[in-house]
Formats: structure tokens, sequence, C-alpha cells
């Protein structure tokens, strides 16, 4: 398995990989690939990727994902190495590691490591009901001082994403910023989600961000709007610009804290409606959308704020 790691890598150079690169293009725009894991072939995403526009991969190391954890060693350097060749990057992978005694975990930052991946999205937590919040929440603080501590070893940053939902730790930012205030934002942190941060926080949530920008290494942009549907209020995903979040405040804030980092562009919804198409049709209208209603506004937006 080691060996196999090592003929790979041999193709695939980490320094083209690192956060001292990323220093100096700062706003990297990669492409959350969970909406595009219907694409078997890693060459093919890769490419469709690169001609979007895209800097790299938020990259999906999970069950049903991308790469699958058990083959990580084997699979992670093929897409390493097939985005290299189309000109992008593996810039950060989507895990579910959230427990630092899991063998899988380890062996995943290993790999991500050797081969200069420097982010990674952690799996998220849910509080037990059977327990007090007290009790939950000292028990997520040892889990993440832990964790903290082994991607240290593997120097690794670690980013918890926030997420709207009932029981999820980091619906209202505070908690997570609890989690977090007595860790170093080098090894551990937050991914900040707009959706999730605007859709919880309310009028509130810009001073959610400032509480938790310290330890904001990346960001994820996407919207939702609500409808009506049976008589009821329902959150539904869209495209950016078209719904709730307000980007024009998020990015002058964003730009007051100089936070910056990579920003993973989602598509949490079905945007080629017509499945009685042929694949190159749908691949044209996928580089078409993200194009134009997701790198390309994203990065006015960047720009109309200042902050690139």
């Amino acid at each position: 398995m080691g060996a196999g790691i090592a003929v790979s890598l041999g193709k695939f150079n980490p320094a083209l990989n690192n956060l001292e690169n990323e220093k100096s293009n700062p706003q990297q725009v990669m492409v959350f690939s969970k909406q595009l894991e219907w694409i078997k072939d890693r060459n093919e995403l890769c490419e469709l990727v690169s001609k979007i526009g895209f800097d790299g991969f938020e990259l999906t190391v999970r069950p049903k994902g991308y790469v699958i954890p058990e083959r990580v060693e084997e699979d992670l350097p093929l897409m390493a190495e097939a985005a290299e060749k189309a000109g992008i990057k593996i810039i950060m992978i989507a895990t579910r590691i959230t427990d630092p005694r899991d063998p899988i975990a380890e062996r995943t930052l290993k790999t991500a490591n050797q081969l200069g991946i420097k982010m990674y999205r952690m799996g998220g937590l849910q509080y037990d009901e059977s327990k007090s919040i007290e009790k939950n929440l000292a028990e997520f603080k040892a889990i993440l001082k832990d964790l903290s501590q082994l991607n240290k070893e593997y120097h690794i940053h670690g980013a918890y994403q926030n997420h709207a939902g009932s029981n999820r730790v980091s619906a209202s930012i505070w908690d997570l910023w609890y989690l977090l205030k007595d860790l170093d934002p080098k090894w551990m942190g937050c991914q900040y989600d707009t959706r999730h941060s605007q859709l919880e926080g309310g009028s509130w949530w810009p001073i959610g961000l400032q509480l938790i920008h310290p330890f904001i290494k990346t960001t994820v942009v996407k919207d939702f709007k609500w409808i009506e549907q049976n008589n009821r209020k329902k959150v539904q995903n869209c495209p950016i610009g078209t719904g709730e979040v307000d980007f024009e405040s998020y990015f002058k804030l964003v730009k007051k804290l100089n936070i910056t980092g990579p920003i993973s562009l989602h598509f949490p919804y079905t945007f080629v409606e017509n499945n009685n198409i042929s694949k190159q049709e749908k691949l044209d209208k996928i580089l078409a959308f993200m194009k134009i209603h997701g790198i390309e506004k994203l990065r006015n937006m960047l720009k109309v704020s200042g902050v690139n």
C-alpha cells in the first residue's frame, strides 16, 4: 500500500499545492465535487472543472464520495495526478472525520499531507438529547482538542462547517466558537458557510462572523430562498445572488475582517432538468451554468466588494 503511494506521488508535485502558494492567491475558488459525482472518469471531471474556470476542488473523501476512505491511499493520489494534468489542484478534502482515534482518519490525513493538501472539512457533530448541553459540549471540546493534535502532527488544517439544523453543533456559531476558542487556529477552525449562517443567524449573523473570524481559513458560498409549499414556508437552495443571503454586507465584512483563504462554491440544487439528452449536451449545460451563475458571478461579487 505504501509503495503504491510512493509511485503515484512521484508524478505529483506537492509544492504546487500548499498553503504558502495560496497566500499569493488568497481567494482561490474551488468547486465542491458532490454535485459532479456522476462523472466517474477522473480525467474527464478534472478537465471540466478546469474549463469552467475553478482553481480546483473541495473533493469528497467520504462514504459514497469521489474517494472512498478505505481506498484513500490508492485513489487520492490518482485524483491529485489527474487534477495536476488538468492544471488545477485538490485544495481541500471533505471528510466524515470526527474521531481522532479512527484509523481511517489518520490514514486520510497522512495521505493528504503526503500530497500537499493542507485543508480538510470535518464531519458534523450532533447533540445527544439524552445528555445535558454542558455534557455534550465538554465531550465535543475534548474531541476537537485531540483532533487538533492529530492535525498538527500531519500539518493539516481541520475546518468544521457551520450548518443549520435543530440539533447540529454550530447552527448558532456560538457553540462552535466555544469549542474552538482555546485551540490553535492553524490546525483547527471553521469553514464558514453563508447559506447556513444567514438562515440560522437572521439579523445577527454579522456578530457570529466577527466572533468566529480568527478561526476561518476557508469559506463556503451558497444561497437560499423561502418558498411556500402546502401552506408552509420551506427553505429552497438557489443560485448565488438570487436568494436571501446578503452578499453585499457579507463581503464588506469579509474585507473589513481580512478573511482570506479558499472559497468553496456549492451548487446544492438541480440545474440540468432534462435527463433525456446526451452526456455531452449535459456536460455543456453544466459548464455554461457553473460559469454564468457560479464562478463568474462570484468573481464579480469579489471585485465589486474589493475583496479581490
